[in-house]
C-alpha cells in the first residue's frame, strides 16, 4: 500500500494540534533522489506553511522550550551527502507524480 506524502501532510496540518498545542516532530526517513527531496520540501513548505518552525539560530546555546514551540511542527531528518553517492546513496523516488511513503500490509 502506498500513501501519498501530500495526503499525509494535509492530514498532519489539519489534526496536528487537535489534542495538544505542544510541538509535533516529524521524523523523515528519506530515500529520495535530490529531485525527489526538492519535491518533498515543496510539499512540506506549501502544505505546512506557518506551522513549520523555521527560525534557527546556529549560535544559540539552548534549544527553545516546548512551551515556546506550541503549535509548531519541527522536521527531523538525518544528514546525508549532497552528492548522493557511496554505499548509503538514496534510491530515486517518484518525481513524475507525487512523492509517496510506502507501508507494508501484514
Amino acid at each position: 500500500m502506498q500513501i501519498k506524502l501530500k495526503d499525509t501532510l494535509e492530514v498532519i496540518a489539519k489534526y496536528a494540534f487537535y489534542a495538544s498545542d505542544y510541538p509535533v516532530i516529524l521524523s523523515i526517513e528519506n530515500h529520495c533522489s535530490l529531485e525527489g527531496q526538492r519535491k518533498m520540501a515543496q510539499y512540506i513548505r506549501s502544505i505546512l506553511g506557518d506551522l513549520l518552525h523555521t527560525e534557527f539560530d546556529p549560535l544559540q546555546q539552548e534549544l527553545p522550550s516546548p512551551a515556546k514551540l506550541k503549535k509548531k511542527i519541527l522536521i527531523k531528518v538525518p544528514f546525508c551527502s549532497p552528492n548522493n553517492t557511496g554505499p548509503r546513496a538514496r534510491a530515486p523516488c517518484r518525481t513524475s507524480g507525487e512523492a509517496v511513503c510506502s507501508t507494508r500490509s501484514k
